[in-house]
């Protein structure tokens, strides 16, 4: 199976917020959750304060390379375009990378507090000075491959992070154009979004990104996956009775006629089809060994299962373990015997 993903790429740091540095030879005491560290933060408004940041590592983020890493784990053959240059060439934080990778621009950078519950990230606004599309043909043309024989041999689409790069509305435009002018009908290939976080976008804004995914589905499956607040947020949107996740689900693929909603939260999953609403439980981890990419990985496994022709409950149980199996070790992992032989190339290219 071939996938072609994009457009992000960040370098991440990832930190633990220190409450006490503890005695020599002691281990410090972080803050657990995020509420905690919250009320401590609320607590020094008009005194002011400092925080020590364990740093933990420095890593590839962004959905699209953790999205790639887990998907090509999984056996899909990668084709992954995005933001992953620094002033030398490729950022060795993506050196890691499965696949073709191609960069058209300079990574992003973000700072990730993680705690017991989830994770805060901090990351300043990424600006690209020219039209990305043009870009993203030079990037990958110039290293000997085709962007159109890629787009129409591509068995999966995945268009992430709209919320955080600023120009993936201009993308989408283009790729939707791409696509209708170069792709046939086939349902059974799929584009999949995941929007990021929505809230620092207006409603307008919002209702527009919705409007082009709904376009894509004249000539393939399309997926959005949401996370809990995500859903919720998408759901003030639609007004309509009750706010659980399945109903809002229901409601946004009334509105946008979108072929599936993918909703994933700590406690379960669920996804809204032609065929109906399909739930399941995930297993909790009281201490995750990293949740930074966890919905990612679920992602990938959710679309691999899909291209591999699973229900849509299976495809529900299938995305949970594979995810599970990250946030516990911290390493892209295998969930069942979907599994193909990773792809063995890693070729990065540049411009």
């Amino acid at each position: 199976m071939k996938v072609l993903a994009g457009f992000d790429g960040f370098v991440d740091t990832i930190a633990r917020p220190v409450f006490k540095t503890g005695k020599a030879g002691e281990d410090p005491v972080y803050f657990r959750t995020i509420e905690e560290f919250g009320c401590y933060i609320a607590g020094q408004a008009g005194k002011g304060a400092s925080i020590e940041l364990e740093v933990l590592d420095r890593r590839m983020g962004g959905n699209m390379p953790n999205f790639v890493k887990g998907i090509a784990a999984l056996g899909a053959e990668v084709y992954a375009v995005g933001m992953l240059s620094d002033r030398q060439g490729i950022d060795p934080a993506f050196f890691v990378l499965p696949g073709n990778c191609f960069s058209f621009a300079p990574a992003g950078t973000a700072t990730a507090l993680e705690f017991d519950d989830g994770k805060i990230f901090f990351a300043p606004r990424y600006v690209l000075e020219e039209k990305p599309w043009p870009l993203i043909e030079k990037s990958v043309e110039a290293s000997g491959f085709g962007l159109t024989e890629i787009l129409q041999d591509a068995d999966l689409i995945a268009c992430l992070n709209w919320s955080e790069v600023a120009f993936m509305d201009e993308l989408i435009v283009t790729l939707r154009e791409k696509c209708a002018a170069l792709l046939k009908h086939d349902k059974e290939k799929i584009v999949f979004f995941d929007l990021c976080d929505i809230s620092r976008r207006s409603d307008d804004e919002v209702r527009r990104v919705l409007d082009l995914i709904a376009g894509f589905t004249a000539f393939r499956t399309t997926i959005l996956s949401l996370n809990r607040n995500e859903a919720l947020l998408l759901g003030q949107l639609q007004p309509g009775q009750g706010d659980e996740l399945a109903t809002i689900a229901e409601r946004l693929s009334g509105a946008w006629a979108i072929d599936e909603i993918l909703i994933h939260t700590h406690e379960r999953a669920l996804v809204k089809t032609r065929e109906g609403i399909f739930l399941k439980e995930t297993k909790f981890i009281a201490k995750p060994k990293i949740s930074t990419g966890a919905g990612d990985h679920f992602n990938a496994a959710y679309a691999f299962a899909a291209l591999k022709g699973l229900s849509p409950a299976e495809r529900l149980d299938y995305a949970n373990q594979c995810a599970y199996e990250y946030v516990s070790t911290g390493r892209s992992s295998v969930a069942s015997p979907l599994h193909n032989h990773p792809n063995p190339n890693n070729t990065l290219h540049l411009p």
